[in-house]
């Protein structure tokens, strides 16, 4: 089970790796015409969303690959006689943290790891967008 979980990981690991380089990679243009797409997950129904087809599909894909990940790490914690949770909310700019059980601490820590680079990316990405309209 403990395969499941790991498995798991690696792929919403993956998820927020290709959200991260597709940000950095992403070539300056010209025209600053924004495109994009997301996903809005209420339980397990996502709600896609995008600017055309392309990025709504990418979304969607996206989003397969988190209900897989969140789906493995279920199902390998679920024989288990304990499991851990961990995670961060962002409310506006407060991060809310929280964490149970056994690799409940252990959890919290990645999921500020993984949210502070999000929100650098984030930064980084606002900047380069402004300095592009400068031009």
């Amino acid at each position: 089970m403990t395969d499941l979980v790991t498995a798991g990981l690696l792929l919403v690991t993956a998820g927020v790796a290709i959200v991260a380089i597709s940000m950095i990679s992403r070539e300056e243009r010209d025209k600053t015409e924004v495109k994009g797409g997301g996903v809005v997950m209420i339980g397990p129904v996502p709600i896609v969303f995008g600017s055309d087809k392309k990025w709504a599909s990418a979304a969607m894909v996206l989003a397969i690959v988190l209900v897989l990940g969140v789906a493995l790490i279920a199902l390998g914690s679920a024989g288990q006689g304990s499991s851990s949770v961990g995670g961060v909310v962002f409310i506006g700019p407060v991060p809310i943290v929280f964490g149970s059980g056994p690799q409940g601490p252990s959890l919290a820590l990645v999921s500020v790891v993984i949210g502070g680079i999000m929100a650098v990316l984030l930064l980084f990405w606002g900047w380069r967008i402004s300095r592009m309209k400068e031009e």
